[in-house]
């Protein structure tokens, strides 16, 4: 086996989507084209080994020329920084913190920890930067670029295995805030989405102290910057790790009056979407039932290729799971037949958004008491959590266990073969 555990887990995605699996397929697929575009200069798997490693080195200029021409995205949607002339150091914080008391007290409100923990943090470093006094131009594009190719990668890359690319690019951009000029504003914003995310998979693999702290460092950045979206994005996933169904409702009203603006509409349809699912939760029909036709007359205007970078994973399949999801909890009449279209207008990739969509789909069928059509869809969903490590589709599927009427012998056989497939 060639391939070693990967620390760019962008670069990895990006060619295992286009078939390359192993590294030495990579080599022979990158050398073929240095060849095609006159580049003589090849690579060999050391090379490889080096681009997906934690801290990979920008590619000299004629690497840059093939790894365009082959994956026809920027270098920083690859897991490729730039050198940058200025990154923060824990001494430069500790200076920081010496000069300005006011400052470190607001530090540590934000993140909630002690100080010593704060400035060794990545959110720490984000916070104290979008304070400091210090301006100067850096390499924003490539980073910006990377903000979206991470939310990219989020739809198909366990969060164990993203969350540390994401936590380091925080801490990257963290350093190169205060330098940043006139690109001071992108890179916030791009810290700030890059903050939210690391949040999210943190909540997702259970660290939930520093998924709050990244998600108020988000915040903060949100209004560091003047950019509304950024806190609804944060709002939006901070629904999901609160246990009262009317307090995550609450949030998301409040994500919804932050996207009111055009370039919005898919953020206010996934964010409307969410509320009728807590509204649902929380027993009031009419209100779910209001939210759930708001989010579908916003999705009508939706373009998600072109807004947010955080909003391109809610598709239709996506917002016909919240349907789903939603007139479950209502006992809606309607339900099997949105089961049914949500089934259909689900496409094979992205495991992770399968695997809640077919687990919505599945608990639907199973309520309806379509038995047979919730034992298919749930084995499918199971597969499509495990691959994608899936914490929401886990959970969905947990739920259907526990929903499964106990004295069917076919619904108590799906239970238990669901119990040893998720742990």
């Amino acid at each position: 086996m060639d391939d070693r555990k990967p620390g760019n887990p962008l670069l990895v995605a990006a060619r295992t989507r286009l078939g390359w699996t192993t590294q030495r397929e990579f080599v022979a697929e990158y050398n073929k084209c240095a060849l095609r575009i006159g580049e003589r200069t090849s690579i060999t798997i050391r090379q490889v080994r080096r681009w997906e490693s934690a801290l990979p080195p920008w590619p000299r200029e004629y690497a840059q020329r093939v790894l365009g021409e082959l994956f026809g995205v920027p270098l920083g949607s690859l897991g490729f920084t730039p050198p940058a002339p200025y990154y923060v150091q824990k001494s430069d914080v500790a200076r920081v913190q010496e000069e300005d008391p006011v400052l470190r007290r607001t530090f540590l409100q934000i993140a909630g920890v002690g100080g010593a923990d704060l400035m060794t943090e990545p959110w720490g470093r984000l916070s104290a930067a979008l304070r400091s006094p210090r301006v100067d131009r850096a390499s924003a594009g490539a980073l910006v670029d990377r903000t979206a190719a991470l939310f990219a990668a989020e739809e198909w890359t366990p969060a164990r295995q993203l969350y540390p690319a994401a936590a380091g690019h925080v801490d990257q951009l963290a350093g190169l805030i205060a330098s940043a000029g006139e690109n001071r504003l992108p890179l916030t914003v791009a810290a700030g989405e890059a903050s939210a995310l690391a949040g999210w998979l943190a909540w997702d693999i259970g660290e939930t102290d520093t998924a709050r702290s990244f998600l108020r460092t988000a915040m903060a950045a949100s209004e560091d910057a003047g950019h509304p979206p950024l806190a609804a994005l944060v709002l939006g996933y901070a629904s999901y790790t609160v246990d009262d169904p009317r307090q995550a409702r609450k949030m998301l009203v409040a994500g919804q009056e932050r996207v009111t603006g055009p370039g919005c509409a898919t953020a206010r349809a996934w964010l409307a979407a969410r509320e009728a699912e807590e509204a649902a939760a929380s027993g009031d029909q009419e209100g779910a039932i209001r939210a759930l036709e708001r989010a579908r007359t916003a999705y009508d205007y939706a373009d998600p290729e072109n807004e947010q970078p955080w909003v391109r994973f809610f598709g239709p399949a996506r917002l016909d799971s919240l349907a789903v999801s939603t007139l479950a909890r209502l006992e809606h009449r309607d339900l099997e037949r949105e089961a049914e279209r949500a089934e259909s207008r689900l496409g094979g990739n992205d495991a992770k958004i399968r695997a809640v969509v077919l687990a919505d789909v599945a608990a639907a069928y199973a309520q309806v008491g379509n038995l047979d059509r919730a034992a298919v869809t749930a084995r499918q969903a199971a597969t499509a959590t495990t691959r994608g490590e899936a914490t929401l589709g886990r959970q969905r599927l947990l739920d259907l266990v526990g929903r499964l009427p106990v004295r069917d012998v076919q619904s108590r056989e799906l239970g238990e073969e669901l119990r040893a497939v998720l742990g």
